[in-house]
């Protein structure tokens, strides 16, 4: 029963935010050009769609969505983009959101998703949803960023497909392409990701140790190089 009742507020959140997503993009005219380093394009986007959540949900969503608020302006680490609470009967369930911009040129990317360790610090906050909200979005002739104004794909972290991986730099990564595992439960993806973080750490004690293991053999091969130098040295003088 619990479960049933979970999942209904996972769908009633996501066709929520996929009405104001597209709200925001299909009616906001959007003034983002490419200054400089197109990795950049994200954050610029980011920060209009943060903009005019907050704004759109004070106005015009806040049946069900409360105390809408965007990442602080100067805080760049900042674990969530812009969050809000979902009011459910007379209970407040806290939500983080995560925009990602998706380049339609970049066929087949992986972006990063965020830390690994997300689940862990959202825990401490008492937060267990986080909302991914990607948009697609190509560079005109002119530099403009162009949003595609019907295309928007919108999920939990808890249903991240599941060929999602760890990176050496501790971020989770995923195809674009592969679709998220809606009817996956939370508690399922606790036992995934904790999977997934055991064989990324394991590959790294393997990579460690190897390197514990072979570095008696470079200490060694340095100072015999070091001590061919002294030799030859020594040969000089004399």
């Amino acid at each position: 029963m619990e479960q049933k009742i979970l999942k209904s507020i996972e769908n009633d959140i996501i066709t929520e935010m996929e009405h104001i997503i597209l709200d925001i993009i299909q009616n906001e005219k959007i003034e983002l050009k490419v200054a400089g380093k197109k990795d950049r394009v994200g954050a610029s986007i980011s920060s209009f769609l943060e903009e005019k959540f907050c704004e759109y949900v004070l106005s015009k969503y806040n049946d069900k969505f409360k105390n809408p608020k965007s990442a602080p302006k100067n805080k760049t680490k900042n674990p969530w983009d812009a969050k809000f609470d979902y009011k459910y009967n007379e209970q407040l369930i806290h939500i983080w959101i995560d925009f990602k911009s998706i380049n339609k040129d970049m066929e087949d990317s992986n972006p990063d998703m965020g830390s690994s360790d997300k689940i862990f610090k959202m825990a401490e906050e008492n937060v267990f949803f986080l909302l991914y909200v990607e948009v697609y979005y190509t560079i005109n002739k002119n530099n403009n960023i162009v949003l595609d104004k019907d295309k928007i794909k919108i999920y939990f972290l808890h249903n991240i497909a599941n060929s999602y991986r760890r990176t050496p730099t501790n971020q989770m990564q995923v195809n674009i392409n592969e679709s998220p595992i809606f009817d996956r439960t939370f508690k399922d993806f606790l036992k995934l990701h904790s999977q997934k973080l055991q064989e990324s750490y394991k590959r790294e004690i393997d990579k460690i140790n190897k390197k514990v293991n072979q570095l008696p053999n470079k200490i060694k091969e340095v100072e015999e190089k070091f001590n061919q130098i002294l030799i030859n040295i020594k040969d000089n003088i004399d």
